[in-house]
């Protein structure tokens, strides 16, 4: 099966958004970010309404493969402290892609 991009925050497949920001590595090697993230329209609108939890949210509900509920808290943490860096290294315009009508009408027809 062929990869996709996905949105970095909820998954969501071929993601409108670029948002420009600055490299980071959680201590723990959790996830890392390499100066950009790609947003979904949803997610982009609460980003640009700076709404952090309902973006937090969104990403714990939307995490592939549900979340067991013994590690729910741990997973929502770390979902805050990602984002935490996202929001503290923002460092540019975001901006649209140029690829996802192409990129999903040739998955379309692939089908």
């Amino acid at each position: 099966m062929a990869e996709y991009p996905k949105c970095d925050f909820c998954s969501a497949p071929f993601p409108a958004w670029v948002h420009p920001s600055a490299d980071f590595i959680m201590a723990e090697g959790w996830a890392s970010a390499d100066g950009a993230w790609a947003a979904c329209d949803t997610c982009h609108e609460l980003i640009e309404a700076e709404d952090r939890r309902a973006l937090a949210e969104r990403a714990f509900r939307t995490v592939p493969g549900g979340v067991p509920r013994a590690a729910r808290n741990e997973v929502r943490t770390k979902i805050q402290r990602m984002h935490q860096g996202f929001w503290k290294g923002r460092n540019g315009v975001p901006y649209r892609q140029t690829y996802v009508q192409d990129a999903q009408h040739r998955q379309e027809g692939q089908r």
